[in-house]
Order: C-alpha cells, then sequence, then structure tokens
C-alpha cells in the first residue's frame, strides 16, 4: 500500500508537465522536477538556471545561487542587454528560480522580487566597472537534456564541477 501511494503520489506532478509549448514551458516542466526529485532543491532558496539551445533539445542547467545579481547601469528597468542579469524568474513554494530570457525584458516587479529575497545588489548601479562576480567550481547542480519535440521526454545528470565531469546523456528526441 505504501509503494502505490507513493507512485500515486509521484505521478500527480508529472501529470502537470508539458509536452510542448515555448522555451519557458520546457523551463517549467524542469524546475516541477527538480523540486520534487532533486535533494538540492532543499540545499538553497534561490537559483540560476542556464538555458542552451540546440538542434533537437534544451540543456538547461539548474545551481543553487552563490553570488547577489549586481544591478549595473546597463540593466535598467526596460532593458534585456546583459545575459548575466535575469529576466525571468518563477516561485515555487517559497523557491526562487531565475533565468535570462532574450524575449523578456527586466521588469519593475522583477527587481522588487530581487528586492524581496535580498538578492540584488545596487551599489553597482551607477559605476562602469565590474563587480565582484565569484565563481564556485565545486558547486552541485543539475543539468537537464529536455527533447524539442516532447518536454516530458527528458534526462538529467549532476552538473559539471571542477571535481568532476559528467557524460552527456544519450537522449533520442526523434
Amino acid at each position: 500500500m505504501i509503494i502505490i501511494a507513493f507512485l500515486s503520489g509521484c505521478a500527480t506532478w508529472k501529470k502537470g508537465l508539458s509536452s510542448y509549448g515555448e522555451e519557458n514551458d520546457a523551463v517549467l516542466n524542469v524546475i516541477a522536477d527538480f523540486i520534487y526529485t532533486s535533494k538540492l532543491s532543499k540545499a538553497d532558496t534561490i537559483f540560476n538556471l542556464m538555458i542552451t539551445d540546440k538542434k533537437d533539445y534544451y540543456i538547461i542547467g539548474i545551481t543553487g545561487a552563490y553570488d547577489p545579481i549586481f544591478y549595473r547601469a546597463d540593466n535598467a528597468i526596460g532593458t534585456n542587454q546583459d545575459e548575466t542579469f535575469p529576466t525571468n524568474y518563477k516561485i515555487v513554494g517559497g523557491k526562487l528560480f531565475l533565468w535570462y530570457d532574450p524575449d523578456v525584458l527586466i521588469t519593475k516587479e522583477l527587481i522588487s522580487i530581487l528586492t524581496q529575497y535580498n538578492h540584488i545588489d545596487t551599489l553597482w548601479q551607477n559605476k562602469w566597472v565590474i563587480p565582484p562576480y565569484t565563481i564556485n567550481d565545486g558547486k552541485e547542480g543539475v543539468v537537464y537534456y529536455v527533447c524539442k519535440n516532447n518536454f516530458t521526454k527528458y534526462k538529467k545528470t549532476k552538473a559539471n564541477t571542477i571535481r568532476r565531469h559528467y557524460k552527456e546523456p544519450n537522449l533520442k528526441c526523434k
């Protein structure tokens, strides 16, 4: 009985996944899978997503945020010139997921959310110098490979770190 209850609980969130749509629909699927299946989702409150568009699939990496978002002069509301500055977000269970979407502009709402999560550094707003970014080569994450023709068809690996490199899974999208 316990196993059946567990399996039916897992199936509930999977039924909500989109099979097709826009890139952001694939991103929302990945966030749902991450929340329900990855123990890393409990390690942080704020997560960065990196999206790479390949011919037949998307590569979507999720890792816990390390640095705040540096709000600089070229990241004004109504722009999206800087790929290091997120333009889209989703809050799930109190956890903030951020990513850059070239089709979305920076909004007041996004800045408000970043402020609410204490994840924005405005000291760099009027400076034309590079903020002190930190690279954490050991930060763990998850990388998803999602078929464009069916978003429910995906594979995942851990994210490559300086300590360990993972093989890209064999994903047949055709």
